[in-house]
Formats: C-alpha cells, sequence, structure tokens
C-alpha cells in the first residue's frame, strides 16, 4: 500500500529513460565513434544522477554504467580503427590502387 495515498498499491520503479538511451547508443557508437561515444558518456551521467537523486523509483543503473564503458571504449578504439586503416590504405603498394605490376 501506497503511504502517502491510502488505497493506492505502490508503483514498481521504472527504467530511467536516459540509461536506455545511453546503452543503445553506446553499443551504436562504434559506427559513429566520436559523437556516438559522447553522446553515450553524457547519456550516461545524467541517468546515473536521476536515479540516484530518485529514491528508488527510476532503476537502469547498469544499462547506464555499460553504455558509459562502451563510449569510453569507443572513443579510445574508434580513432584507433581510423588511424590504421588510414594508414593501410595509404601506404599500400601501387599494385593494390590498380597501378602497373
Amino acid at each position: 500500500m501506497n503511504p502517502e495515498i491510502p488505497g493506492i498499491p505502490p508503483q514498481p520503479p521504472k527504467t530511467c529513460p536516459f540509461a536506455i538511451v545511453s546503452l543503445i547508443v553506446g553499443i551504436t557508437s562504434f559506427c559513429l565513434p566520436i559523437l556516438g561515444s559522447i553522446t553515450a558518456i553524457v547519456f550516461g551521467a545524467v541517468a546515473l544522477s536521476r536515479i540516484k537523486s530518485s529514491s528508488g523509483a527510476l532503476t537502469g543503473r547498469g544499462m547506464a554504467i555499460v553504455g558509459i564503458v562502451l563510449g569510453c571504449i569507443s572513443l579510445v578504439v574508434g580513432p584507433l580503427v581510423f588511424l590504421a586503416f588510414w594508414a593501410l590504405v595509404a601506404h599500400a603498394p601501387q599494385h593494390m590502387h590498380g597501378g602497373p605490376l
């Protein structure tokens, strides 16, 4: 029973939408490393703050943390993959570019 309103059962906690967005953007951040990872980190931080201040009305702490972690990984790994790909293409032998053998 809800102590504030007699006769109405307590509401179950809801998942914080910011945590869901952080997780989804964190997973997809490997497609757009810089933009996606920053978005995942920011949304995750906002979600953690809202969950903490909700006094148990919001859940999703794990999703927010995973979104932040994936965003951080993408922020580091994404540019490294781009640089490695660029180095391979820029320094490839000429015959790989369709030039004479």
